[in-house]
Parts: C-alpha cells; sequence; structure tokens
C-alpha cells in the first residue's frame, strides 16, 4: 500500500495551521509554541494519517485544536486592576504588565 506523507511540503501547512491557532488564542509566542507542538505531534503519529479521510492540513488542524484543547486558560485581567491602572502613571503600569506577563 502506497503511504502519502502528509508533511511533504511543510511550509504551506505551517502558515495555515498558525493561521488557525492565532485565530484561537491570538497572534504571538503561545500561538507559535501551539503551531510547533502541533506539527511535533504530527511527526510522531505521522504513520496515522489517512489520506482517504482528508488533506494534511485537515488532519494538522484536528491536532492543532486539541493541542489547544489541552492547555489551562489565561486567566483574565480583573476589573479592579484595569480600573486602578487608569490612575497610575504610565511607567508604573508597565512595569506591573511586564511583571504580570512573567508571572503568567
Amino acid at each position: 500500500m502506497f503511504r502519502v506523507d502528509p508533511l511533504a511540503n511543510p511550509e504551506p501547512l505551517i502558515k495555515r495551521v498558525y493561521a488557525y491557532v492565532a485565530y484561537r488564542v491570538g497572534d504571538g509566542p503561545d500561538a507559535e509554541d501551539i503551531t510547533s507542538e502541533t506539527f511535533e505531534r504530527a511527526l510522531r503519529y505521522k504513520k496515522s494519517y489517512d489520506s482517504r479521510k482528508g488533506e494534511p492540513v485537515a488532519w494538522l488542524i484536528g491536532i492543532a485544536r486539541r493541542c489547544i484543547e489541552g492547555r489551562p486558560a489565561t486567566p483574565e485581567l480583573s476589573s479592579e486592576y484595569l480600573e486602578a491602572s487608569d490612575h497610575r502613571d504610565l511607567e508604573d503600569d508597565a512595569l506591573r504588565r511586564i511583571a504580570l506577563s512573567g508571572a503568567v
């Protein structure tokens, strides 16, 4: 039986998967991490791809969806923090945001 390599042309697939992930979680490092995790899993389970069930991009989007669902939700900023930040000077606010993003 002839096996199709779903990752034979990865560049357009990476772009499509990243676009999907960025739509779901936002553009940036989290989307990059999830896209990387998606392709790591795809490489590991490449033999499970069945071309009769769909295109490689659909298979990869399914993997990406499971990667997204398996991650903990990002905590939202509290309304008290947002209201208090209106009264602070910009430098103090920027330092607090940097510390908060580092903690997350």
